[in-house]
C-alpha cells in the first residue's frame, strides 16, 4: 500500500496529471451533453473524488446515496 508522501508524489507526475484533465474534460462534456445529471456516492474514495470533481464543476447535482448498513459512520457524518 502506498503512504501517503507516495500519493503526493505521484500526484505530480505528468501521466497523473494528463488523466486527471481527461476526466475533467469528459466530466465536462457530459455535464453539457445532459440536463439531469447524478453521482452515485457509496462514500468510498472512488466516488468521493468523482463527486468532488462533478461538484466543482456544477453545484446542482443530484448525489445518490442508500445507507446499506454497513456504511462507516464517517461517511454518513
Amino acid at each position: 500500500m502506498d503512504t501517503p508522501i507516495e500519493y503526493l508524489l505521484n500526484a505530480k507526475t505528468k501521466k497523473y496529471r494528463n488523466l486527471l484533465e481527461r476526466t475533467k474534460n469528459d466530466i465536462r462534456k457530459t455535464l453539457k451533453k445532459y440536463k439531469n445529471v447524478s453521482v452515485s456516492f457509496s462514500g468510498g474514495k472512488d466516488s468521493t473524488v468523482l463527486l468532488d470533481l462533478v461538484g466543482r464543476e456544477r453545484d446542482d447535482i443530484i448525489v445518490l446515496f442508500i445507507e446499506s448498513g454497513a456504511t462507516f459512520p464517517d461517511t454518513t457524518d
